[in-house]
């Protein structure tokens, strides 16, 4: 598959959108599932861009079934950006665990964590809140909210306690009185953000895929 020499898209190094150009494409054959002893193998497409900013490097594809039209809806698959989400094998049936709406705002404020650090956290603040609105969590304030989560156990101890932090990094963005949020706070809110992501949302689907796979197995 042939892809564009050059695409216009948003660089996870410098936090521009600027024209990329292709460097490299590479087809290779890669496991795409396995049921009992049959193992199926697809192409598999990656197409290396450079930027032409700051030249860093960005690696898109897929298996190639997948891949349709437009280079810049491919797979990001470094460096990892805005992708929440991990492959879709690891995920039981269609569709995303994590609402739409928290995707939604991550995507949208994660190239701010190096132009616009307190934006960033504030937004990351933003779409804490909704995963409290989504887990039902009680209480009048985001502070509540999580002492809820916690002690419902939707999130253990040492998670709600980081997901505390996120929020004071979150109030400190947004206030000019505090001291300034910079792009090493804002890289440490972004990791943290992931692991509350992953402990309410992708371990349990995780463990439902796995849960498939192995009735599957001994159905068969």
């Amino acid at each position: 598959m042939d892809a564009s020499k050059q695409i216009v898209y948003p660089c996870c190094h410098c936090s521009n959108e600027t024209p990329h150009s292709l460097i490299l494409q590479h087809e290779a054959k890669h496991l795409y599932e396995q049921i009992l002893e049959d193992r199926y193998h697809e192409p598999f497409e990656y197409f290396i861009y450079g930027c032409g900013t700051c030249n860093g490097l960005t690696v898109l594809g897929g298996f190639s079934h997948e891949l349709h039209g437009d280079p810049t809806t491919y797979k990001r698959l470094f460096p990892t950006g805005p992708t929440l989400l991990p492959p879709g094998h690891m995920l039981p049936g269609s569709g995303s665990p994590v609402p739409s709406k928290i995707i939604h705002v991550y995507e949208e404020a994660w190239p701010l964590r190096q132009k616009a650090p307190s934006a960033f956290v504030n937004q990351i603040r933003r779409a804490l809140e909704f995963v409290c609105q989504d887990q039902n969590a009680n209480g009048n304030t985001l502070a509540q909210q999580l002492q809820d989560l916690a002690a419902s156990n939707v999130l253990p101890a040492t998670v709600a306690d980081l997901a505390k932090q996120l929020r004071h990094a979150g109030n400190q963005g947004s206030h000019a009185d505090e001291q300034e949020i910079d792009i090493w706070d804002a890289e440490l809110v972004d990791h943290l953000f992931r692991m509350v992501i992953e402990y309410v949302y992708l371990i349990p689907a995780k463990v439902k895929r796995l849960e498939d796979r192995l009735s599957y197995k001994k159905a068969t």
